[in-house]
């Protein structure tokens, strides 16, 4: 007589019946690689590392509830059914995902991830390779405590080492403006660190109790996550500026950058000894990150700082540039502020004659105050030599570049600036923006993209995407699926510029009309030379009349109150041509002429040629309009071919032999390929 099988043999059989443990075989291998992907991809979606656990505990959750369903459910052509006692053993038409073809695939994939690592590792070693292996970004240091003050005081001591660990030359210092945005983030130091294109990141603590205060720092390798270097500092309050030095020293061994006699000397000297003059003029240097709002407040934090410390040389250096980029920009009338900073630039030049500081701020003082852009360039190279990680500096050389037509290197410049200060968007748009005036339109592409990654695709950044289609295609049809698309994504009425550029160039000046009424956000004055060209071009001439009738009586008294300005001349011209003046227009147009440092800029001077013409063509001097269109489609400016071929103001000039050699001349400067 046969003997039966015991109770768990038999227990085993009807596991394998079932295909439970083919169930529990699929489970456990697709959670394996369900793990493997999310620490693969989390972090670098800046997820924190909680998620991960997180998936961890629902696998684990989920892998005993997955065995109960196996057992006791089977799929049959009528649906999920209770599974019966059989002698008959479930196949994978009952437990689909059960079958060997299922089990091989995963046992490929589970291979695959387990040989993966070495590969992935040398890929991400050779792109660790290729950053600079001396370069940091100093994440800002965060407080005990959350008051305010506390706060301020954290952010004193980051700006203090991030100004004493700029000066090395040997090392690459991302700068402030970039490491900001990473206040109080959960991404990672590897995300971080490949965001900023930095090997390592500095990050720390302070606490301030009474009189007695605590730094904490450490610096870690973006690679390896292994901490380089570590330190805890407990010093009195009057000590604190001289641990910054003592970490700029560290930081600097730690990572075997060498120091030359020079930048030891450097490192040695601080700042201020004023804690409140410091504080200032860092709360100074946040706020100017939005100079249009914070202006008044900037000047008066940095004006209280040398009142607090009248040996405050950097606090000088920032109102030196600040008052000439007001009068270089038409804010200072009477020269107010231009005789301010030159005053202040003769206490710089007593306090620290040799220092960076100084050569930069005389470099500002130069181009802003003077237009004397040789000279501005030759101190800011000064500058440059003992500032290799100043972004601000880098960005001041390309602007200074672009006025003498150096394009190229201005581009350079830039480049080096945002390579430095990689989440600004000022410096991003600046490289877009001059890229885009030499007819580079890939590489304007390319930073158009870093200014959406920085700040988001709000609208008024992705209607650019339409504006330089068309510049670089030369085609409104080239740039419509853009403008449809972004219709769609955000509404017509955000769209609102780009339509009206479309109108303007489809020769629909109602709709133009209509959209410029419907702008109650627009400016008063930009609103009434809009209204006035498009009645204009329309042939309404006597409503045109009307606006550049209003438009003149704020030009004369604009000049009156500032007749040293050439804009002033400009806009001028532009209304005696709109209400028939002709001889008015071309005396403004001789006055224009008469500002030799402004044409003689490569920026303004191509910009005003480029205006002059649109006033010729208006008072029917129609062969000097196409003369100064030649000289501005043969150098770098916002005019480019395809406003030559598309802008309705030009249809005068159509049929002339002189425009059609310009379109034939130039024609290279299109490039259909580039969509933005």
């Amino acid at each position: 007589m046969r003997e039966q099988p015991g109770e768990f043999y038999q227990f085993i059989q009807e596991l394998q019946r079932r295909r439970v443990v083919r169930v529990a075989t699929v489970y456990l291998g697709t959670a394996f690689v369900l793990l493997e992907a999310s620490e693969m991809i989390f972090p670098r979606l800046g997820l924190p590392d909680w998620t991960i656990n997180a998936v961890l505990g629902l696998l684990a959750l989920g892998f005993p509830i997955a065995l109960v369903l196996s057992w006791f459910f089977e799929i049959t052509p009528d649906g999920l059914a209770t599974t019966q006692l059989s002698e008959t053993t479930q196949d994978r038409t009952q437990k689909p995902l059960t079958s060997n073809i299922i089990i091989i695939f995963l046992a490929g994939i589970i291979l695959l991830l387990l040989a993966g690592p070495s590969f992935w590792n040398s890929s991400e070693s050779q792109s660790y390779h290729s950053i600079n292996p001396k370069s940091i970004a100093v994440l800002p240091f965060t407080s005990f405590n959350s008051k305010a003050e506390s706060l301020a005081f954290a952010d004193g001591i980051t700006d203090v080492i991030l100004t004493q660990l700029a000066k090395v030359g040997d090392l690459k210092v991302i700068s402030r403006t970039s490491t900001i945005q990473y206040r109080n983030t959960e991404k990672p130091i590897p995300v971080i660190a490949a965001e900023l294109g930095v090997a390592n990141i500095l990050e720390g603590s302070v606490q301030r109790v009474g009189d007695q205060v605590r730094i904490i720092g450490q610096l870690i390798s973006a690679e390896t996550d292994e901490h380089l270097w570590a330190e805890t500092f407990d010093r009195a309050y009057s000590d604190v500026f001289g641990v910054q030095t003592e970490v700029a020293r560290s930081i600097a061994s730690a990572l075997k950058a060498s120091l030359t006699k020079t930048e030891e000397v450097y490192l040695a000297q601080q700042p201020t000894q004023n804690q409140e003059a410091w504080d200032r003029y860092v709360k100074s240097g946040i706020l100017s990150g939005q100079m249009d709002v914070n202006r008044d407040s900037v000047i008066a934090l940095l004006e209280e700082a040398i009142a607090l410390d009248p040996d405050f040389t950097l606090a000088y250096g920032r109102l030196i540039a600040i008052y000439s980029n007001e009068y270089f920009n038409g804010f200072d009338p009477d020269g107010k502020l231009r005789r301010k900073a030159r005053r202040y630039l003769s206490i710089l030049g007593g306090l620290a004659p040799d220092s960076p500081d100084y050569h930069l701020a005389k470099g500002f003082y130069h181009y802003y105050s003077e237009r004397d852009y040789t000279a501005a360039i030759s101190e800011l190279s000064i500058a440059l030599i003992h500032q290799p990680n100043n972004s601000e500096l880098f960005w001041a050389m390309g602007l200074v570049k672009r006025r003498v037509g150096a394009w190229m290197e201005a581009v350079d410049y830039f480049e080096k600036a945002v390579n430095l200060d990689p989440r600004s968007f000022k410096k991003s748009r600046l490289t877009a923006e001059t890229a885009q005036l030499i007819r580079d339109w890939e590489k304007s592409r390319k930073y158009l993209e870093q200014m959406t990654m920085i700040i988001g695709p709000v609208p008024e950044l992705v209607e650019l995407r339409y504006f330089l289609t068309i510049s670089s295609t030369g085609s409104l049809e080239a740039a419509e699926p853009i403008l449809n698309e972004l219709i769609q994504e955000y509404g017509a009425e955000e769209m609102a510029p780009a339509l009206e550029m479309k109108a303007y160039l489809s020769r629909d000046f109602q709709t133009c009309l209509d959209l410029v009424d419907d702008d109650v956000e627009g400016v008063p004055e930009e609103k009434l030379e809009a209204k006035a060209l498009y009645f204009r071009l329309d042939g309404q001439l006597d409503s045109s009349r009307h606006y550049y009738n209003k438009l003149l009586r704020g030009d004369i008294a604009a000049i009156e109150r500032d007749p040293d300005y050439w804009g002033n001349y400009l806009t001028l011209a532009l209304s005696q041509a709109g209400i028939g003046d002709i001889d008015g227009a071309r005396k403004s147009i001789e006055k224009l002429n008469s500002f030799n440092a402004v044409m003689s800029d490569a920026m303004t001077g191509n910009l005003i040629r480029d205006e002059m013409a649109s006033l010729y063509i208006m008072i029917g001097d129609y062969e000097k309009a196409l003369d100064l269109m030649d000289q501005t489609l043969a150098a770098p400016g916002e005019f480019c071919l395809a406003l030559l071929m598309l802008e309705p103001i030009y249809d005068p000039l159509r049929e002339l032999p002189g425009y059609k050699s310009i379109i034939e001349r130039y024609e290279g400067q299109l490039q259909p390929d580039i969509i933005f």
